[in-house]
């Protein structure tokens, strides 16, 4: 995450979970690029009713979590059972099919900055647009596309060179101060989290760059061919980088944690 704290990210996915679909602790973590901290979700939220969209996070199993008081797991289950959400008991019934996927209302963007272009792709419609420093679109709205995104934003290294990029691209003194809309993901970050669990006190063991990081969680498949609409051979390099922080954002964070 940049540009905010791990409170600040949940609040900002939990209310784009749509009516009548219901989340876990556990994806949201995920979602917001901290797949290890289930547990404090229901913290970040804060008291029941301070976060719009509570009622729609529930436990990994489908259940009211039993650790609410009372009060409020009534109350939970009444307001999703006003979305026509069935409950028996406490455990949602037909779990699966109302579990929201992490994309469905919510824009999740893959950006690569380089010398002269700012890439972004969309992971919903699949389309990638490359802003170019010197042609049409220009990269400054490539650059103001990624900051006014309201979902997530998805990078490989991206707190330490994307962002500042960014920043320099946009007039900003530096990359903490970009005033993200969203959520940003560094997979750079995450996978090294993932792959080298650091020891409490400790940073992470830093990964390889986006193609070999790929190939640790996919070592059968190889990275696709761009798009034949894209003929550029500098902008054939920055769609495979977006497409590689996309993937394994979709790997890492795009899941519901066992």
């Amino acid at each position: 995450m940049q540009n905010g704290t791990f409170s600040e990210a949940v609040r900002n996915i939990v209310p784009k979970i749509p009516r009548g679909r219901v989340s876990a602790y556990g994806r949201i973590a995920s979602l917001v690029g901290s797949p290890r901290a289930a547990q404090s979700v229901a913290n970040a939220m804060g008291s029941p009713g301070c976060t719009q969209g509570w009622h729609r996070v529930v436990t990994s199993r489908g259940e009211v979590s039993p650790r609410l008081p009372e009060q409020y797991r009534k109350r939970q289950r009444e307001l999703l059972a006003a979305e026509r959400v069935k409950f028996d008991g406490w455990r949602i019934v037909g779990f699966a099919a109302c579990l929201w996927d992490g994309l469905q209302g919510m824009e999740v963007l893959a950006f690569d900055t380089g010398t002269t272009i700012v890439g972004v792709l969309d992971l919903n419609t699949g389309i990638y647009t490359p802003y170019r420093k010197h042609g049409e679109p220009p990269w400054t709205k490539g650059a103001e596309r990624v900051i006014e995104c309201d979902g997530i934003v998805v990078s490989f290294n991206g707190n330490r060179y994307d962002l500042p990029h960014l920043a320099g691209i946009t007039g900003v003194e530096a990359a903490d101060r970009l005033p993200l809309r969203g959520v940003h993901c560094d997979m750079r970050v995450i996978a090294s989290k993932d792959r080298w669990p650091p020891d409490p006190g400790t940073e992470p063991i830093w990964g390889e760059r986006p193609r070999s990081t790929y190939k640790h969680y996919f070592p059968d498949d190889d990275v696709p061919v761009p798009p034949a609409s894209i003929t550029d051979p500098y902008e054939q390099d920055n769609w495979r980088d977006c497409w590689l922080a996309a993937t394994l954002w979709k790997k890492l964070c795009g899941k519901t944690p066992a």
